[in-house]
């Protein structure tokens, strides 16, 4: 029987999207946005990482690259990091993903959601547009891709795709006014910006 090939780059791609577990406290994500792969360990910025052979990968901004395993039938089942030695990492089933995960999603009425749509001002060129699409809020950040985010209790939001969430900022009359990105340690405002 002959290897099933994935018809397209972006279709390889998706074969390493998932969680990877480094030890119990620290768990590397690897997702993409367009044709980008990138990696983002537990409490940490996202990092791109480029391929260099296949399932062989690279980081350019850190001294560390990645060899993703594979089962019988091809699937990534698990990586090894090689970054001041070899540390391998078992991919982690959506079951696990979801218990190791401490947000837990709440619902929101569309009301309520529909509040947040808009755009807000991260830096000179650089905008967030929230939309609300099928009852989802998605989020998209200038030249990246759209993505999902989940409300963990009303005004605040985290990404199941990278390690960060978002706070909505209101003024005296209940009007939103701002939104904060918390990601990698970092809190960035982004004043709403709906001209």
């Amino acid at each position: 029987m002959s290897e099933i090939v994935p018809d397209t780059f972006s279709e390889q791609l998706d074969a390493y999207v998932g969680s990877y577990r480094l030890t119990p406290d620290f768990v590397l994500k690897i997702f993409r946005a367009a044709d980008q792969l990138y990696a983002q360990g537990t409490g940490q910025a996202p990092l791109p990482v480029f391929p260099s052979a296949r399932d062989e990968f690279f980081a350019d901004a850190v001294d560390a690259s990645a060899s993703f395993q594979r089962d019988a039938s091809g699937k990534v089942i698990g990586m090894i990091l090689h970054q001041n030695g070899d540390r391998p990492a078992p991919r982690m089933s959506d079951a696990e993903v979801e218990a190791a995960s401490s947000q837990h999603a709440v619902t929101l009425s569309p009301a309520k959601l529909t509040e947040y749509v808009g755009h807000y001002q991260l830096a000179p060129s650089a905008m967030f547009d929230v939309t609300l699409q099928a009852g989802q809020l998605m989020v998209q950040l200038t030249g990246q891709p759209a993505f999902p985010v989940f409300a963990s209790a009303p005004d605040k939001f985290f990404y199941k795709v990278v390690d960060a969430q978002l706070t909505f900022q209101h003024d005296a009359s209940g009007k939103i006014t701002a939104m904060v990105l918390h990601q990698g340690g970092r809190d960035q405002r982004a004043p709403r910006n709906d001209q």
